[in-house]
């Protein structure tokens, strides 16, 4: 488990819905400001990633109380590491084949996708 997942917290939020539809939710926030005298500026770079999970009270504690949460889990965990399964069944695949060569390549374009692109 990636430490972003053992760091994914539930909390009630003590609001009550009915009949509703949770929407996942991705936020990127900056923010750029001025220092006073004009000597430096400070740059703010959030991301929130999150989803709403409404299930019955009296269901806390039972699997119908933990099943929607590891759902919610799995779906930002998805939304995050998601988009670089088809790039990891290749390097798996090229590993299979004993294509090192292939198998390494792949690999310099997994952390270039992960790490460097979009900077």
């Amino acid at each position: 488990m990636s430490r972003l997942a053992k760091n994914i917290i539930a909390s009630e939020t003590g609001q009550r819905f009915t009949d509703v539809t949770p929407m996942p939710t991705l936020t990127v926030k900056d923010d750029v400001v001025g220092a006073p005298g004009g000597i430096a500026y400070e740059y703010r770079l959030d991301v929130r990633l999150g989803t709403s999970v409404f299930v019955n009270k009296s269901s806390a504690g039972s699997s119908a109380f933990s099943s929607p949460l590891r759902a919610a889990r799995r779906k930002i965990i998805e939304d995050v590491f998601g988009e670089f399964r088809p790039l990891i069944y290749q390097i798996n695949e090229a590993i299979h084949n004993r294509n090192w060569v292939e198998a390494n390549r792949l690999t310099e374009k997994l952390y270039q996708q992960m790490f460097e692109d979009g900077l």
